[in-house]
């Protein structure tokens, strides 16, 4: 491993003993190699969250909002996009 690689390794960039995510970081060597897997945790954990204390929007209320997440091809489908989700957004 070369010295810069080690250098942005996740042992020498992270404490993971300071992060709730740190299942997520289990059997990778680098922070990139985690960007698949975010989006299960962050479903996982949100299902795992008091309902006293928050609210949980399932993916059938997001469509009937009109939310949905794209990688926008260019600036001009960027702003539509932006403008669509604070659109909706304010209907909240």
């Amino acid at each position: 491993m070369s010295e810069v690689l080690k250098e942005v390794s996740i042992e020498q960039l992270y404490d993971l003993k300071e992060t709730i995510a740190y299942e997520l970081f289990e059997g990778v060597t680098y922070p990139w190699e985690v960007l698949p897997k975010i989006k299960d945790f962050i479903i996982s954990l949100g299902k795992s969250l008091p309902e006293d204390k928050y609210d949980q929007i399932k993916d059938s209320e997001m469509q009937e909002l009109g939310i949905c997440y794209f990688l926008a091809d260019d600036e001009k489908e960027q702003e539509e996009q932006e403008k669509h989700k604070e659109d909706t957004l304010s209907q909240w």
